[in-house]
């Protein structure tokens, strides 16, 4: 049950909305396309905002609901940001070798390896929560908490990677 809430109760808000959206603006005038379009170009800095803005109050949701373990486990916290950062460290060192090995462009190895680092961290901690119980809350809890700094530390990096990316043609 707990996947229905997690996953297709969000997909299905939003698809709604988006199609809620569309109808209304193409009502007020207009077609599909241009609705689509004042969606893609017009509303998607609002709601870029609103996604950080969601992902932080969950971040400050999570470490509320966990605090008495952090706070009574301390150096465990520790372990899990340390353990976390050096494991999305070497993801991301990964992910930009391989992608320096097969030949891909300094652009498409910054769209793979940042979405690679960031979404499938938080399904991976929202599965581990979901299998083992809410006490394994912790980690996901202290996931996003890691996860902006490490991948802002990776944009800092990416500057001097482009010169490693560039191939001869």
């Amino acid at each position: 049950m707990s996947v229905l809430y997690t996953l297709v109760v969000p997909f299905v808000a939003g698809q709604a909305t988006r199609w809620i959206l569309v109808y209304y603006k193409a009502r007020a005038g207009g077609d599909k396309r241009s609705a689509y379009s004042w969606i893609s170009q017009d509303l998607k800095p609002y709601t870029q905002l609103a996604t950080m803005l969601s992902m932080l109050v969950l971040v400050a949701l999570l470490v509320a609901n966990e605090s008495g373990l952090i706070l009574k486990t301390p150096v465990l916290a520790v372990e899990v940001l340390l353990l976390q950062t050096v494991m999305l460290g070497f993801l991301l060192a990964l992910i930009t070798a391989i992608d320096k090995a097969l030949g891909v462009s300094y652009e498409a190895n910054t769209a793979i390896a940042y979405i690679s680092a960031t979404k499938n961290q938080s399904v991976a901690a929202m599965i581990a929560v979901m299998a083992l119980g809410p006490k394994a809350a912790l980690v996901p809890a202290l996931v996003p908490a890691i996860q902006a700094p490490v991948s802002i530390s990776y944009l800092r990096v990416l500057p001097r990677l482009r010169k490693w990316f560039k191939t001869e043609k």
